[in-house]
């Protein structure tokens, strides 16, 4: 694990910091199948630490922008380490692009690692505490959806990089579910936006303001998350709320099985809102339900679809959000092929109405699998196409990635 983080702050080191990662739920979510940073992940019995590290390569060409091709590599390195009377220590280390605010970077962009999570937990059979820099639980697309593109629009609500505290309770246990019923957890949390050291990169910032001034120009250099920047739940105190319920495993007749995810979130406006006099307090909703089924011929169908609402939308009055994801993934052994749509609107009372759409297809090879041999077993190779469509403007991509998983 210590060897795994040394790689990481030694890239953040040397990468050049140009600004904050706009790709944000993009690569990260082909190394998310089982995000590291759950709070379902066991904190009780760890003797040694335990986690997950992966790595995504990236080369994507870009139609209609410049410049047309981009390389890049996402790496999330996940642990947990054991102590004393079920408590634990969660940490995520990400390793991403940056992008130069306002402006399209070059072939190889800067990269930079940040601290994503750090909490301590308590675990007591059902009961999970957890307090620190979190990831609350809103939605379930942003991660489940396979491929470079399929979180594009998921993205947009996730709820990540924030301070505060949780309770999860495994449902299932508390009632004596059968285990045909499938586990359920629900869970509460309340955090605001980090704006402490924690929100920049390691060694690095990720956000980079360029000032024109009249003989000079001059970057001003800012953690990911400060007040003046604004964004719903960027407010002191608790300023945001959520409550989600995630159920998987509950069997179907057949060979098939179903989940789903609800959540309600409430989240205080910024500065920036306040400052407008537009401020409102956000109340947001999601709900996704997914399937697995068992088809003739070795397939396995695995539909997705989740639907997202966000009302006084960032936190400014009369502002309004509304995605849809839907995806359809057909696996056999180590081969799938997955088709995406997504669908996003927007309402904003000064600058109007906007809708956004995006169709793509993934195709992921399970290497070791293919190939038979066991040094290869970690890695897949994913190959990604979508069409993109917003404001009148449409555009066509392509990607090709190498994505490892280690587990220790």
């Amino acid at each position: 694990m210590m060897a795994a983080a040394s790689v990481l702050l030694l890239l953040a080191g040397v990468a050049p910091a140009e600004a904050q990662s706009r790709s944000r739920g993009r690569a990260a979510s082909q190394l998310r199948q089982a995000p590291p940073e759950d709070p379902d992940e066991p904190s009780e019995g760890l003797t040694a630490p335990t986690g997950t590290f992966g790595t995504a390569l990236n080369e994507e060409r870009r139609g209609g922008r410049r410049p047309p091709d981009e390389s890049s590599a996402t790496s999330i390195l996940g642990a947990r380490l054991g102590l004393p009377a079920g408590f634990a220590i969660h940490a995520t280390l990400h390793l991403e692009p940056l992008q130069e605010l306002g402006s399209e970077h070059g072939r190889l962009p800067g990269h930079v690692a940040w601290v994503e999570t750090l909490n301590l937990r308590w675990q007591r059979g059902p009961l999970v505490a957890f307090v620190g820099k979190i990831h609350p639980r809103f939605g379930a697309a942003w991660f489940r959806v396979p491929g470079l593109y399929g979180a594009d629009y998921a993205g947009d609500y996730e709820l990540r990089e924030k301070l505060g505290a949780g309770l999860e309770l495994d449902l299932e246990d508390v009632f004596g579910l059968d285990d045909a019923l499938g586990g359920h957890e629900l869970r509460v949390e309340a955090f605001q936006a980090d704006t402490s050291f924690l929100s920049g990169g390691l060694f690095r910032p990720r956000w980079a303001e360029t000032v024109p001034g009249t003989a000079a120009t001059a970057t001003l250099w800012h953690r990911r998350n400060r007040r003046a920047l604004g964004g719903a739940d960027n407010a002191p105190g608790v300023a945001g709320l959520t409550l989600s319920l995630v159920g998987t495993g509950i069997d179907l007749p057949g060979d098939a099985g179903l989940g789903y995810s609800l959540a309600l979130s409430r989240r205080d406006p910024g500065a920036d809102a306040a400052a407008a006099g537009r401020g409102r307090h956000e109340p947001g909703a999601a709900a996704a339900l997914f399937a697995d089924f068992g088809l003739p011929l070795g397939l396995r169908l695995l539909p997705l679809v989740e639907v997202a609402h966000q009302d006084q939308a960032g936190g400014f009055a009369g502002g309004r959000a509304g995605w849809v994801t839907t995806a359809v993934t057909l696996r056999r052994g180590a081969v799938s092929g997955s088709v995406i749509e997504m669908r996003r609107s927007t309402r904003d009372a000064a600058a109007g109405r906007a809708f956004g759409r995006e169709r793509a297809a993934n195709l992921t090879l399970d290497l070791g699998a293919l190939s038979g041999r066991a040094l290869l077993a970690p890695v897949s190779l994913s190959l990604d196409i979508r069409r993109a469509a917003e404001g009148g403007r449409h555009a066509t991509d392509a990607a090709a990635g190498l994505l490892v998983s280690l587990s220790f």
